[in-house]
């Protein structure tokens, strides 16, 4: 019983991170369409002030981007840490049989 609520404790987030990460995965697949796209308006539009909004925007981004990836990444981390952790206990259950 205590291997079951141990096993439950440490997989409880598992389904949400896995979630998390295949989902900023997709979100990252992204990025590319949209910063061809602000290239293309700024080549389109000629205008200084286009141009300043066009930089801004990326700059803004930019930052938010390296938020998400930073949060990315320790999900990622934190659900290797589980896979760790299952391999572990299915380690100590085959030593017991």
């Amino acid at each position: 019983m205590r291997k079951n609520n141990h096993f439950q404790a440490v997989f409880k987030n598992a389904p949400d991170l896995a979630y998390q990460v295949t989902a900023g995965i997709e979100h990252l697949k992204c990025v590319p369409v949209l910063l061809t796209g602000l290239y293309c308006l700024s080549q389109t539009y000629k205008g200084e002030h286009i141009k300043d909004d066009i930089i801004e925007s990326l700059e803004s981004f930019a930052e938010m981007q390296k938020v998400f990836i930073s949060q990315l990444s320790e999900n990622t981390s934190l659900l290797h840490d589980i896979v760790d952790e299952l391999n572990d206990v299915f380690a100590k259950t085959e030593e017991v049989e």
